[in-house]
């Protein structure tokens, strides 16, 4: 069991031999002092439960030596209980006013003493549980509230893409007559006729609609696509392969990738669909100034006490083995605010043409189906990066060839 350290500061050798032996034999470590200065000192050092402190020392006395302590970050919580024959009112006011919790007169009273120390030992360790305790409820508060602010974006985000399917059903209905009807036209209109070029960009358009019905699909969680055991390496190349020529040449790209990493449970077209729109997100961020793309792929582990992420629209991991790609930008970083809603459908910072703030509302409906995770880090000025957490497959269940519907 640890010993509570006592440091007695004191000039007079006889009060150090009978407050050290009284101390001692009571079980605390004592720490002795004959002035203010090597009382500081030993401060810094042994951090003493109690501080004894003598007001009249050759070098700074003890108020001056009570004053420094009581001004320092480290030591202004430390009890300091004043021993002195000084009797008038006016250093007793003067001492609790620099911070001391008592005093104690001379001639010194062993009895007295060991009475003074334990209590304030003892509230000084009521007073540590209760910061402790208060420590503790502010952070449970503050993760209730995060947790509260998830909850309420998830029922946004359902309530949204329950609205979003409906519409996008109908919207696929009403499509398929347009188109149709523009196939039947173009079988009437000769190639010649102003008309057919007309058709065709109806057509086109029509086309175009349909690959926003399909991203919507993904958004609203309307297509069921059987997950397998799958190596994310490469669809993260392949994707990358894909975009690399459409990535202006002030942006540089790094890819950190592992000859091999843990097998995930998921589906390559709606994963490939994911690394396209966060590589985009991040080419646009750094389109003024041009900046770097980095790409990493690893296996990791979350630990039951993992962090909970200030993002309400995150989705934090399970615990458990993962592997974590994550796409980082040197370009203009998330303001707070923003990145509260990153993850709506239909929120954008852009221009009015330029996104349709869809992007990054697919890539949280597809990685909440695979049962992943979504932590951002990010600061206006310095960039961003989105990690992504899947859950690994073990051997067992790969052998097995189970497949969940996503």
């Amino acid at each position: 069991m640890d010993q509570d350290v006592i440091l007695i500061v004191d000039d007079t050798p006889a009060n150090l031999s009978v407050l050290f032996d009284t101390l001692e034999t009571a079980g605390f470590r004592v720490l002795v002092n004959t002035n203010g200065e090597s009382a500081l000192e030993t401060v810094k050092e042994a951090r003493p439960e109690i501080i004894l402190l003598d007001i009249m020392m050759p070098g700074i006395d003890g108020f001056e030596t009570c004053r420094i302590l009581q001004a320092s970050p480290e030591s202004k919580d430390i009890p300091v209980i004043f021993m002195t024959a000084l009797t008038d009112t006016v250093d007793e006011v003067r001492g609790l006013a620099l911070g001391a919790v008592d005093y104690i007169t001379k001639p010194i009273r062993v009895e007295t003493v060991l009475a003074r120390v334990n209590l304030h030992l003892s509230l000084r360790k009521l007073q540590k549980e209760l910061e402790e305790k208060n420590r503790q409820l502010k952070a449970e508060i503050a993760e209730n509230e995060h947790l509260q602010s998830q909850l309420r974006q998830v029922h946004k985000m359902k309530a949204i893409g329950t609205m979003t399917g409906g519409i996008a059903h109908e919207f696929n209905n009403i499509l398929g007559i347009i188109l149709g009807n523009t196939d039947i036209a173009m079988d009437d209109v000769p190639e010649w006729n102003p008309a057919r070029f007309n058709l065709e960009e109806i057509r086109t358009a029509c086309f175009r609609a349909k690959n926003v019905i399909r991203q919507l699909m993904y958004l609203c969680q309307k297509t069921e696509l059987m997950p397998k055991p799958i190596n994310i390496i490469p669809i993260v190349k392949g994707s990358m392969e894909l975009l690399q020529a459409a990535i202006p040449s002030s942006v540089s790209i790094r890819l950190n990738l592992p000859e091999a990493a843990d097998r995930i449970y998921g589906n390559p077209s709606q994963l490939h669909q994911v690394m396209v729109n966060l590589y985009n997100n991040a080419v646009q961020a750094m389109e003024e100034k041009g900046g770097v793309l980095e790409v990493s792929v690893e296996n990791c582990y979350i630990g039951e006490d993992r962090r909970v992420d200030k993002c309400s629209g995150c989705i934090e991991p399970d615990a458990g083995e993962h592997v974590c790609l994550s796409v980082s930008d040197s370009g203009q970083g998330i303001a707070p605010d923003i990145l509260e809603r990153i993850f709506e459908p239909y929120f954008t910072t852009r221009r009015i043409g330029e996104g349709s703030g869809l992007g990054l509302a697919i890539v949280y409906g597809i990685i909440r189906n695979h049962g992943a995770g979504i932590r951002i880090s990010s600061e206006p000025g310095k960039g961003s990066c989105f990690r992504l957490y899947f859950p690994v497959v073990h051997k067992k269940e790969d052998d097995s060839g189970e497949n969940t519907k996503f």
